[in-house]
């Protein structure tokens, strides 16, 4: 059977903000903590399981006020409802793999698409604690191979490694690094109208 796998990062890439790092921001208990868990994972001191956990145990609020935060947040990345479309009519299976947490991935669209994410959970008062068993995304990547990876950060790298197509939004570290490694080759793009042009030439 060939391969029509597309997997897709979430924050920064299907929508054009990272939600879950502005929400683990705005309402985080220690800001102190947030930033230093920030920048121990660039340092490569915390590994990203670690630094989504840590920062999602840092956030003291509600499970409705974390909610009209992220829906007011969610602006689709242009060209992405009729990149979908494509992607039903040529037979293509998008996938949406994230570190972010499942609540605010629902409703992406009519036909709504596979999200594999984390499960936050919460627990009085105002605490909140997260289900993810493994990176996700590299995880989903090594298992599927997907045909095409789209995604724009650092923990975008290694996945789309496994795929025989790869774009990264343009300014991400995801395009950065295949101009630098040129390994796998990262075609950059900034709306997904680039992407939906080129579905009938990919296989």
């Amino acid at each position: 059977m060939q391969n029509k796998l597309i997997q897709l990062d979430f924050d920064g890439t299907v929508v054009t903000r990272n939600i879950g790092m502005e929400l683990q921001e705005k309402f985080a208990s220690d800001q102190e903590r947030f930033y230093y868990l920030r920048d121990q994972f660039e340092k490569g001191e915390m590994d990203v399981l670690s630094v989504i956990k840590l920062g999602w145990e840092n956030i003291r609020t509600t499970e409705g006020e974390l909610s009209i935060a992220a829906f007011l947040a969610k602006e689709f990345r242009k060209g992405f409802h009729f990149f979908l479309a494509k992607c039903w009519k040529l037979g293509f299976i998008p996938v949406v793999v994230s570190g972010g947490m499942d609540f605010y991935m629902q409703h992406i669209s009519v036909r709504q698409p596979v999200v594999i994410a984390g499960k936050a959970i919460f627990t009085p008062p105002n605490r909140v604690s997260v289900f993810m068993p493994c990176n996700l995304k590299l995880a989903f990547a090594h298992q599927y191979h997907p045909l095409v990876y789209i995604g724009d950060v650092r923990t975008d790298v290694e996945p789309s490694k496994c795929a025989k197509y790869v774009f990264g939004v343009e300014g991400g570290k995801l395009a950065e690094n295949g101009k630098l490694a040129r390994q796998p080759k990262v075609i950059p793009f900034t709306n997904f109208d680039t992407i939906t042009d080129m579905l009938d030439t990919i296989r």
